[in-house]
């Protein structure tokens, strides 16, 4: 872990699929609210997350966005790209980890964090991310072993 990491003081999450999902990044999310700079974590997740976010005490503060690349129950408005990065830009994060399961890309938020103009970005991701992450843990599953979900995001932070 860099200098940089380590006294981050403002940290978004980004899980921005479904309850369970949230749910099974809980212990990943403690891990990075019990870090040394005892940082405050915004998650950004979809409405079904926010609902299972809101049982979680390592979270601060909830930012609930339809992604666009993502799977979405009902339909409904949503700000576009432009203007969640935009909002994400004027919250000033130190860092942001973006958390997936080994089926999606993490290259899309990758984006968004990149535009937003987040500092350190993290993220597992199978291509190469070039400066879209500025810490990047390339993804070796399902090809070589497949971890359980808690697991796997423990493995991110």
């Amino acid at each position: 872990m860099t200098d940089a990491w380590t006294s981050a003081r403002r940290i978004l999450a980004v899980r921005l699929d479904a309850m369970g999902d949230v749910l099974m990044t809980a212990p990943a999310l403690a891990a990075l609210a019990n870090g040394p700079a005892r940082p405050s974590i915004t998650l950004l997740t979809s409405p079904a997350g926010a609902a299972a976010a809101e049982l979680l005490p390592s979270v601060d503060q909830t930012l609930v966005w339809r992604a666009p690349w993502m799977k979405h129950d009902a339909p409904g408005d949503a700000p576009d790209f432009s203007t969640m990065a935009t909002l994400l830009r004027d919250l000033h994060f130190d860092a942001a980890v973006v958390f997936t399961v080994h089926s999606q890309s993490a290259l899309p938020a990758a984006l968004l964090l990149h535009e937003a103009g987040i500092p350190l970005r993290a993220a597992h991701c199978r291509e190469n991310p070039y400066r879209l992450l500025t810490h990047w843990l390339p993804e070796p599953e399902p090809h070589h072993f497949v971890r359980h979900e808690v697991r796997r995001q423990l493995d991110l932070v």
